[in-house]
């Protein structure tokens, strides 16, 4: 069950034509796919704008690499742990995400998403999502491919009518209400074990007004 921050309430429609993707991967980027999402950038039209959200346990090691291969972009944007989180969501056009919190998160926003799992459970949140037509993926499982990705991106910012879909979806299946509904289970569920209580005392009060009858 996840529990979702409120102020996703009454996202706006997908824009006609895309110009930014979110790129936010988790806190933890063990499978290397922020660099992989980079080289992919390579082959994607330059009029798109990326917004990396990053945690400061992987910035380092991105910047490092970032070096290394002498990757320079005019249209890539980093932030490392920002506090505006949240409103750096709402900029994207579209999203790429893992297979976590951020993922139903997006949807609850309305932003159409492509998910790539950074661990094996995350694989079961993505086909849930997929099935109801609010995300996709590249692949199934853990594969990781580039030339897929690009096609993904490319076919997603292109396709309007799929966009406006996945935002509708998002919207209605995940209305990020999960935490009023949760506390009306619990208040349901301690209204009946105070009505149980209150029925239980009150068969002791008539149990010992018996016994004072009996023993007149």
């Amino acid at each position: 069950m996840w529990i979702l921050n409120v102020k996703f309430a009454a996202p706006p429609p997908p824009s006609w034509l895309s110009k930014t993707v979110i790129v936010s991967l988790g806190g933890n980027d063990k499978r290397n796919l922020y660099i992989e999402v980079l080289e992919c950038i390579k082959k994607l039209p330059n009029n798109l704008s990326f917004v990396f959200i990053i945690s400061n346990n992987d910035y380092l090691d991105l910047s490092k690499e970032i070096i290394k291969r002498n990757l320079k972009y005019k249209n890539v944007i980093f932030h490392k742990s920002p506090k505006n989180f949240y409103e750096l969501l709402t900029k994207g056009d579209i999203a790429l995400v893992a297979g976590g919190i951020t993922m139903f998160e997006v949807a609850a926003m309305g932003i159409p998403s492509i998910a790539i799992p950074q661990h094996i459970h995350q694989i079961e949140n993505i086909n849930s999502l997929k099935k109801k037509k609010i995300t996709c993926s590249i692949n199934s499982g853990m594969k990781f491919c580039r030339n897929k990705l690009e096609n993904k991106i490319n076919n997603l910012i292109n396709d309007y009518k799929q966009r406006k879909l996945m935002n509708k979806k998002g919207i209605d299946y995940i209305d990020g209400k999960g935490l009023y509904r949760t506390l009306q289970i619990f208040k349901k569920v301690l209204d009946q074990q105070e009505t149980i209580m209150r029925n239980r005392d009150w068969e002791k009060i008539k149990e010992s007004s018996l016994h004072l009858v009996h023993q007149k």
